[in-house]
């Protein structure tokens, strides 16, 4: 897997290697804790899909479960959003549920478009200075093997 420089990567190119999306994933888990900005993008991308083959009902349940998995305070995968965006999205998904309106994917466009983008300025870059700093043979790796090289040498 060669990985292109930093300023050139993006979101699109680590979505489609499995294996760079694997460690992607990973790196966010443990590293920057911030899954939940990758998650939200994914399920915008695949809302805007399956939004025009799901009932208005469905689309209410499934905006139901994202405002409240992402967008309310202290919910258990928070975005870092504004506060403002966050409230602005959570009032304009509650208006088309109370109001029977379908909850079209442009509800959610602020939030995606600023999610994606700490993704792309922040995240990706700090992935790939973490991948280029694991490359690097650690100090013990270096003396150990001058070591085994002495050894051999006898």
């Amino acid at each position: 897997m060669r990985i292109k420089h930093k300023s050139s990567l993006r979101l699109t190119d680590v979505m489609e290697d499995q294996t760079l999306r694997w460690k992607f994933e990973a790196y966010l888990k443990d590293n920057e804790r911030s899954i939940e900005n990758l998650e939200f993008v994914s399920w915008f991308e695949d809302y805007k899909i399956k939004f025009r083959k799901i009932t208005p009902q469905m689309q209410a349940k499934e905006a139901i479960r994202v405002l409240t998995r992402y967008f309310y305070r202290n919910s258990s995968h928070e975005l870092n959003l504004d506060e403002d965006v966050k409230v602005k999205t959570i009032n304009v998904v509650k208006y088309c549920i109370d109001n029977r309106q379908p909850v079209h994917p442009s509800g959610f466009q602020q939030a995606f478009e600023i999610s994606r983008s700490l993704i792309e300025c922040s995240s990706i870059p700090m992935f790939i200075s973490h991948l280029k700093a694991r490359k690097r043979p650690s100090l013990r790796d270096v003396l150990s093997s001058n070591i085994r090289r002495s050894f051999e040498s006898f």
